[in-house]
């Protein structure tokens, strides 16, 4: 297993560092300090095929200067409910490594008073982990001083096609097992247990948020250019931790610390 960093870009005197954890299955996880972002997952196929199974970036500019926030930790409000320029994507995350045996990364952000446009301060931190079962694990922490309106929100568009400019409105997606439609606009369900494939791979995602809100990215379009292909509606799938079955903000009590467990189970789909 393998954990490494190199600067990634320069903003004035701010060094936003892009970190890329390996382990021994060759599954690969990148991330970027700029908005905690998760840049890349990997993991090749039975021919060694290796290509990036998230929606994203490879410069800064098109991080700054394009549409959507993927990959980024939102919040404390979605850009749609309160776009903020303190909100937490605007960020360049402080970062804490280990290996223990799994490999271990934690973006952390301290907030002085209103500085994310909400009252009082605000501890954050989200940790990754990846172990030699392809298992990847999310734990976020939200602590506040103050009480404010949450609705955090970690953006990662699944694109199992490995193909940007091909739709996912095919993949096989399974809620508690049981097989269902990929819906062309965002959908909330209360289940804790989903599985999606399609190409060459397939993940499982375990949730313990009461709902689950699954993203086709319907608003992906050709203003979005992922690196020389032009973007179009349904080319990702993503899931997202709800407090509610309406998706909306909710209020975290002042002294209070929000917390939620996502795994990604990813693996090599077995085609009969």
């Amino acid at each position: 297993m393998k954990l490494s960093a190199k600067i990634f870009a320069k903003v004035g005197q701010e060094r936003i560092t892009q970190y890329t954890l390996v382990n021994d299955q060759h599954m690969t996880l990148r991330f970027l300090t700029f908005g905690a972002r998760v840049q890349q997952v990997r993991l090749p196929n039975a021919t060694g095929f290796d290509p990036n199974l998230l929606l994203g970036f490879v410069t800064l500019e098109d991080y700054l200067h394009q549409p959507g926030f993927f990959g980024a930790m939102t919040g404390p409000l979605q850009p749609a409910e309160a776009n903020v320029s303190g909100a937490w994507q605007n960020w360049n995350w402080a970062v804490k490594t280990s290996q223990d045996p799994d490999l271990v990364i934690t973006f952390s952000l301290d907030l002085p008073e209103g500085a994310d446009g909400q009252p009082g301060t605000r501890k954050l931190s989200v940790t990754h982990r990846l172990n030699n079962a392809n298992v990847w694990t999310i734990d976020m922490a939200i602590q506040t001083s103050a009480s404010i309106r949450l609705h955090p929100r970690l953006v990662l568009p699944w694109l199992l096609t490995a193909d940007p400019a091909q739709t996912m409105m095919q993949a096989k997606l399974t809620i508690a097992s049981q097989p269902t439609a990929i819906g062309k606009q965002p959908k909330v369900y209360s289940e804790q247990d989903y599985g999606l494939a399609a190409a060459d791979w397939q993940l499982h995602y375990l949730t313990d948020a009461p709902a689950t809100r699954i993203d086709p990215f319907a608003d992906i379009g050709t203003q979005n250019n992922f690196n020389g292909i032009l973007g179009q509606p349904h080319v990702a799938i993503g899931f997202a931790p709800e407090a509610n079955l309406q998706a909306q903000a909710w209020e975290l009590p002042a002294g209070a610390t929000w917390r939620h467990h996502a795994e990604y189970h990813l693996g090599i789909r077995q085609k009969s």
